[in-house]
């Protein structure tokens, strides 16, 4: 598997303590790192094949996000991106309904559909070490959105989202938090209640995750097969994913 380092001056930031019994803050974030040509981070080419994605892992130190990517661009996992499109359905649209992230132009956008093929949605940090959860931001992915709003996921006659999301309808985020093999702890956000869509930045309290050497993100909808196959985009996205040193 490839590891991609980004920049740490850029993305990583280190909030001072205001006193000695403070812990050291890490807040994950993109912001400056695509052109203005550029709409999301495709991936490399040279990553570990696993089936027709190649696999690696973006690191903003100490985060290390699991992503996965083709000829035909973003596969699983987590993207960085500055688009603004909230109009346009399809799977190729990464944008958020906010427009932009908590405090920039930039976010990330997550497919968590990947577990089953082998790429799971999971955050991990450098050299193993563990971490306390504090807090992240999630919103609506514009795909999704249009998807469970307008019965439009972008594949016309061929579509497999409902065209008639209703009050009995939903879409939550699962995060869990693991160390090694056991689950420290979960949260569940709801992303749409019903006709109720979430469209700004949600701020979710991860401090019941506890200290974590993981944390995955995976989405459930009404909307899915018996098999538990989301007909629903399973994308979302999120921003300034916070933990903090023991």
């Amino acid at each position: 598997m490839r590891t991609r380092v980004i920049p740490v001056l850029v993305c990583l930031m280190l909030l001072a303590c205001k006193n000695t019994d403070e812990k050291a803050m890490f807040v994950l974030s993109a912001n400056g790192l695509l052109p203005d040509s550029v709409g999301y981070y495709e991936g490399g080419a040279d990553g570990t094949g696993n089936g027709f994605y190649a696999k690696e892992e973006l690191s903003f130190p100490p985060f290390l996000l699991a992503h996965s990517s083709s000829e035909w661009g973003f596969g699983y996992g987590f993207t960085y991106c500055h688009t603004k499109d909230v109009s346009t359905p399809g799977y190729a649209n990464l944008s958020s309904v906010a427009g932009r992230g908590v405090s920039g132009d930039t976010y990330f956008t997550v497919r968590t559909d990947g577990g089953r093929y082998g790429h799971p949605s999971v955050v991990t940090f450098q050299n193993g070490k563990s971490y306390n959860a504090c807090e992240v931001f999630v919103t609506n992915a514009v795909n999704a959105w249009l998807a469970m709003r307008d019965g439009d996921d972008g594949f016309g006659e061929f579509s497999f989202c409902k065209k008639d999301w209703g009050a009995s309808d939903y879409l939550d985020l699962l995060i869990t938090g693991h160390y090694d093999q056991y689950i420290t702890g979960s949260v569940k956000v709801r992303l749409a209640d019903g006709l109720n869509f979430e469209k700004e930045w949600r701020r979710v309290d991860l401090s019941p995750l506890g200290e974590v050497k993981s944390i995955e993100f995976l989405l459930q909808s009404s909307d899915s097969t018996e098999t538990g196959v989301m007909n629903t985009p399973a994308y979302f996205c999120l921003d300034a994913l916070t933990v903090s040193e023991l």
